[in-house]
């Protein structure tokens, strides 16, 4: 039974997946490039006590720091233990910079929270101190850089957890810039021997960085940043001030670097054999960050990885689970696909 179920886009989504008879995006995958980001880093524990929700069974603080980047950054993890027999555990991460944690979408999310560990899941929230999306001032990391930061936590995560378990699943939801914590997890740092089941939802937006800093071709207009867009982008190479980067600048000498830093770009995997990737977006979400996540499921499905799926949610924004149906959709795909394959 195929996993890919194809559903009605929204029009911006229809606008880039259609460009190419439904292939997506016409411009082509970037040529590898030099150096790969493969290399994970290091997490302390910092404390077991930090502030947060009663309702969390535990609540570490963690610095996490990379070889390839010039700064450490520390998290909080907000970790539910679950009932009755353990199934395994899953990651919950929110947008932007990943700033707070994936319960604060509303009430339905938190009760998606309950249920999932009611039927045997550990939850464990992410949220960044600063943010995983900012780089180093003058070191022009980019976010496939920085995304060492979450893959090296979902990893010792897993490994803290785990590692003794084989029977145990690992999987992991985010949403816009959680998604892309996810993708590049997958694409960058080799985590599909790891993770069983990933839910980018409402995005990645980072998908082909270059084609949306990059605004030279009208055949690639969903895909552009608008002005936040952009100043996530250029907080990611180091450029901290608003409008004064390369993307908001639409920097031409910055194309490589751009699609270096991208989801899809030339140096990434997108064949994973035992991992289930399913795409979730909301009918209202008329953002770039729909054609940015279609470039990476396209490139799933170039590269033959057997099980993406997507859904496209009636009356759903771009935060998916701030709505029941967002919530709840993450909820089955979990209690359903969240397995050792």
């Amino acid at each position: 039974m195929s996993r890919l179920l194809v559903v009605p886009l929204t029009p911006v989504a229809v606008a880039a997946f259609l460009a190419c008879g439904g292939e997506g995006p016409v411009a082509p995958i970037p040529a590898p490039v030099e150096p790969p980001f493969e290399i994970l880093g290091d997490v302390t524990l910092r404390s077991e006590t930090a502030s947060c929700p009663a309702a969390a069974d535990a609540c570490w603080e963690v610095e996490v720091s990379c070889p390839a980047l010039a700064e450490s950054e520390n998290a909080l993890l907000q970790i539910g233990e679950p009932e009755g027999t353990a199934r395994g555990t899953v990651l919950f991460m929110t947008g932007g910079g990943g700033v707070g944690f994936w319960g604060r979408f509303g009430a339905d999310a938190d009760r998606v929270l309950d249920e999932l560990r009611a039927a045997g899941f550990r939850t464990v929230e992410i949220s960044w101190t600063r943010g995983w999306l900012v780089g180093a001032s003058g070191a022009l990391e980019g976010q496939a850089a920085l995304a060492c930061k979450p893959a090296t936590l979902a990893r010792w995560i897993h490994d803290r957890f785990q590692a003794d378990r084989p029977d145990f699943a690992f999987c992991a939801t985010g949403n816009s810039g959680g998604s892309a914590q996810v993708s590049y997890m997958l694409s960058h740092y080799g985590l599909d021997a790891t993770l069983d089941l990933a839910i980018p939802s409402g995005g990645p937006p980072m998908g082909r960085v270059d084609l949306g800093c990059i605004r030279a071709d009208e055949a690639d207009q969903p895909l552009w940043y608008l002005a936040g867009g952009a100043a996530t982008i250029d907080r990611g190479f180091g450029f901290l001030e608003a409008g004064s980067g390369p993307c908001a600048l639409g920097d031409e000498s910055f194309r490589t670097p751009f699609a270096e830093a991208s989801v899809v770009s030339g140096e990434g995997d997108y064949h994973h054999p035992k991992t289930l990737v399913h795409f979730l977006f909301g009918s209202e979400d008329h953002s770039n960050a729909v054609p940015q996540g279609l470039a990476y499921l396209q490139r799933l499905r170039t590269e033959g990885t057997p099980l993406v799926g997507i859904d496209t949610l009636a009356g759903v924004p771009h935060a998916v689970p701030s709505a029941r149906s967002g919530a709840e959709r993450i909820r089955d795909l979990v209690l359903s696909e969240c397995r050792v394959r």
